[in-house]
């Protein structure tokens, strides 16, 4: 198996259990803080679609179990895509408050809709989600390669590439 590939899902996976930590635990939130996190599922979701880029053609994935690990990697794509939009949708509801706030000069403003900390929330449980997609891509991936040594191709290693957004490694930067 191509230990890189399962390395990257690992990555991703920490990646996120750090992002869904910070969020988790946040109190104090400033816009500059939001527009980090926001950026950082960006980051893991450009990731993950790249790695599905790069394993999508190799023909050891063409098997079911492949086309499940395929499916694992493309869920982490969507639900990272789907928890920066929450964050994203968030910070925009968040930025309109303090405008119509400021505006309203100290009366009491009515916000209709969800707020920006009921985003949070939906990003933090869709974020929750992605190290059970990481953990079965890796198991799909090794079963896959399992068949590998019964005729089919093997996963060949990734190459580094320009392309791959950074890895984060369990930081995230301020």
């Amino acid at each position: 198996m191509a230990d890189d590939v399962l390395q990257r899902l690992q990555d991703m996976s920490d990646d996120t259990l750090v992002l869904h930590n910070a969020l988790r635990t946040a109190q104090d939130r400033p816009l500059r803080s939001q527009i980090t996190h926001i950026t950082t599922a960006r980051h893991l979701s450009d990731r993950a679609l790249s790695l599905l880029l790069r394993l999508a053609p190799q023909p050891a994935l063409t098997t079911a179990e492949g086309l499940h690990a395929l499916s694992h990697v493309a869920r982490v794509a969507q639900t990272t895509q789907q928890a920066g939009m929450q964050l994203t949708t968030g910070l925009a509801r968040e930025v309109e408050h303090r405008r119509v706030a400021a505006a309203a000069g100290g009366s009491p403003v009515v916000v209709v809709g969800p707020s920006s900390q009921q985003h949070l929330l939906a990003a933090v449980d869709l974020l929750k989600r992605v190290p059970d997609f990481c953990a079965a891509a890796r198991n799909r991936l090794t079963a896959a390669e399992g068949l590998c040594a019964a005729g089919a191709s093997p996963i060949e290693p990734l190459p580094a590439s320009p392309r791959n957004p950074p890895v984060l490694h369990g930081q995230l930067s301020p």
